[in-house]
């Protein structure tokens, strides 16, 4: 089967969906009517707004919101004007404290492409990244791959290949498979919407730069900003020691993973850091919020499991695409999906390929360089 790129391409790439199913009708449908964030408390002040379901179109992250003593600090901004507005709007009703800080934790647009909305609800706002981060953002790679074509017609060659991949899907039939038809389909839907927030956005980048921990403190709490290669190798998570907390970014995401990080070694590195600390309550980039390390274990295993089959290919000479072919991780894949059908498809899709291959690249690499 054909693969679906990286899902924070993906929606790029599904938008050749509506060239299948037509754009007319889909303007009527309007923004908010798409949006459902929920908000949850985590934690004294600290509330964590998400989307119920990580696979609808278009893919938005995780936002956290920490009210402070005497000010706000918030943890991702979506990358979709309403969502930031609907957010927006209910940190004026929890709180008439101005948001300070605004953290972006790496430069994928579903993150942080709404950043200029907190700073007009806030004119005093500061944004922060790693420097990767802002580079990126800054660079014609984030202007081209993200903005243009989110902001343009769309990518009328992959209609094809997302036509073929539904085609195949239900070929084959597999128990569960209209679950998956289902769910390309509504991104043909859902997709121009995400369009038309682009094409009314402004961009603000990073104004504040971190190279290594960044502490600031507030009353009695601490809220640590640790760099740390995990879905880019720029990405920053957060660990609040009083209250237990990490903010992951995209270095953790549920109910499956993404696998485009080109930084794999130092990606388990990352978590392996996240598994010492002291929490019991973990928000990742994208779904739910985890009360214990059961999920981080899981991740860590599987990316372990990767590493060593992919260093065993290595050092029996196969290409990467021979060792593609033998890698065997179906009881670890298992525990992420359950059998689900949408969940193994992206599993497949986001994960399992470019995950692999990834990893084979870093330690070819790594072998190179001793």
């Amino acid at each position: 089967m054909k693969r679906i790129p990286y899902p924070h391409l993906t929606p790029f790439v599904l938008i050749g969906l509506c060239f299948l199913y037509g754009f007319e009708g889909f303007g009527q449908k309007k923004l908010a009517e798409h949006l459902d964030y929920r908000f949850s408390k985590i934690g004294d002040g600290i509330y964590v707004a998400s989307t119920p379901n990580p696979y609808t179109w278009p893919v938005q992250g995780n936002v956290t919101i920490i009210i402070n003593d005497r000010d706000v600090i918030v943890v991702d901004a979506t990358g979709m004007v309403p969502a930031a507005q609907l957010i927006i709007s209910e940190i004026k009703k929890l709180t008439n404290k101005p948001v300070r800080y605004l953290i972006t934790t790496h430069f994928h647009d579903d993150h942080n492409y709404a950043n200029s909305e907190f700073l007009k609800a806030f004119p005093g706002a500061e944004i922060i990244s790693s420097k990767f981060t802002r580079d990126k953002i800054l660079s014609d790679f984030f202007k081209d791959k993200f903005i243009k074509a989110n902001r343009e017609a769309g990518y009328k060659d992959v209609a094809p290949q997302l036509n073929q991949i539904v085609e195949e899907v239900t070929k084959e039939a597999y128990p569960g498979y209209e679950k998956v038809v289902a769910n390309l389909n509504q991104a043909a839907i859902d997709i121009p919407n995400k369009r038309k927030s682009f094409i009314y956005a402004t961009y603000s980048p990073p104004s504040l730069i971190i190279e290594n921990q960044m502490v600031i403190y507030r009353g009695e709490r601490e809220i640590r900003i640790i760099p740390g290669a995990g879905d880019t190798p720029g990405d920053l998570w957060i660990y609040l020691p009083k209250e237990k907390i990490i903010i992951s970014g995209d270095a953790v995401v549920r109910p499956t993973p993404y696998g485009g990080s080109t930084t794999p070694i130092e990606w388990i590195s990352t978590l392996e850091k996240m598994e010492q600390l002291d929490f019991n309550t973990l928000v990742p980039g994208h779904g739910d919020v985890q009360t214990d390390k059961t999920y981080l274990h899981l991740m860590i295993d599987l990316l372990k499991s990767i590493r060593d089959q992919a260093q065993a290919s290595i050092k029996q000479g196969l290409s990467k695409d021979e060792a593609l072919a033998k890698i065997t991780i179906t009881e670890i894949e298992e525990k992420f999906t359950g059998g689900d059908a949408l969940k193994r498809f992206y599993f497949e899709q986001y994960f399992k390929g470019g995950a692999f291959a990834n990893m084979y690249d870093a330690l070819q690499v790594q072998d190179f360089k001793k």
